[in-house]
């Protein structure tokens, strides 16, 4: 049993193991397998199921490379080059977003009930590039990757206006990088 000058190791009963079951332990070779023969194999068991769990979560977690990063599913890139925005542009563009966007993509630009996240990987620059944005919101545009429905045309856009919107989804683009798609 137990004491602590012996250490759990020797409890037959830390293993799961009864007296009953060391008593009735299979004999293999003249050996008894049970709670005494545990003690040597132990160590290295627990040793290599901590090993193999450290490998599954550094595995599960993607290790910390850039393949953990969202994959645009057209292009198969990982990593989007996305220029510094002008801070006035971003900050006009901020308030014309939330006048005329946020409704449906998020006043923090990461979807709504009715309109997708502006951050979804699908909205890169090189899948989505600034002309389809404008397209978008002159014409209006059939949905085509999500569930939500038609986008209409927004009105009173101008083309300044525009160009200031796309500074602050762009600048929230590569200060927050992108979402995966679809979403998880």
């Amino acid at each position: 049993m137990w004491s602590p000058s012996r250490g759990a190791i020797d409890d037959p009963n830390i293993w799961g193991f009864s007296l009953l079951f060391q008593a009735h332990a299979t004999r293999l070779g003249g050996h008894v397998h049970g709670p005494t023969c545990m003690k040597k194999y132990a160590v290295p068991l627990v040793s290599a199921a901590v090993v193999i769990i450290i490998l599954l979560f550094v595995a599960l977690a993607g290790g910390g490379s850039s393949s953990s990063a969202p994959r645009d599913p057209m292009t198969g890139k990982t990593e989007f080059d996305i220029p510094v925005q002008d801070p006035v542009l971003v900050a006009q563009g901020d308030v014309l977003y939330q006048a005329s966007c946020s409704v449906c993509h998020g006043s923090d630009l990461r979807g709504t009930s009715i309109g997708p996240s502006h951050l979804s990987v699908i909205y890169n620059p090189d899948h989505h590039g600034d002309s389809s944005f404008a397209a978008a919101v002159i014409t209006g545009v059939p949905a085509h990757h999500w569930n939500f429905g038609d986008m209409p045309p927004v009105a009173g856009i101008t083309e300044a206006d525009f160009n200031r919107i796309m500074a602050f989804i762009r600048e929230n683009q590569r200060v927050e990088g992108f979402e995966a798609y679809p979403p998880r």
